[in-house]
């Protein structure tokens, strides 16, 4: 094999890889901008405001309305004091809000939050599990002709 063979195969190789890296440059910077990376990108802002243990967020129709799901892990220790619950889900409920995807953030109807509360440890672990429900304080309303 003469040395201008191993030119052109070292050649090839190293467009192939160049070509492969702009190419997975341009997929990612497409996955940037889609419904799941918004959904994950809250997860980890709440997750990160409220020092929570694990977040998961999802959007999707439930009850014939579009609603923000926020879900959230927490060893925090709410001595069964069920306001102190409601003030710290009415909180991440109002955070998400305002933290989703201003394009998106206008056609939930509602956001619902659910906590887990995971007491002890070890074999004799407990999870409290709390709901919230709050109306979208961005919703805005479809606009219906009149008769409707």
């Amino acid at each position: 094999m003469g040395s201008k063979s191993l030119w052109t195969i070292a050649v090839t190789g190293f467009l192939a890889v160049v070509f492969l890296i702009v190419a997975m440059l341009l997929a990612l910077g497409s996955l940037e901008q889609t419904p799941a990376a918004n959904r994950i990108r809250l997860a980890e802002r709440v997750r990160s405001h409220f020092k929570f243990e694990s977040v998961g967020a999802h959007v999707g129709p439930m009850d014939g309305r579009t609603v923000l799901l926020v879900s959230y892990e927490t060893t925090r220790d709410s001595k069964y004091n069920v306001s102190e619950q409601n003030r710290e889900m009415r909180e991440v409920a109002e955070f998400a809000a305002a933290q989703y995807d201003d394009k998106d953030r206008r056609l939930i109807d509602e956001i619902r939050v659910k906590r887990v509360e995971v007491r002890s440890g070890g074999c004799w672990q407990r999870r409290l599990v709390a709901y919230h429900t709050a109306p979208n304080p961005h919703r805005t309303p479809l606009l219906r002709p009149e008769g409707y």
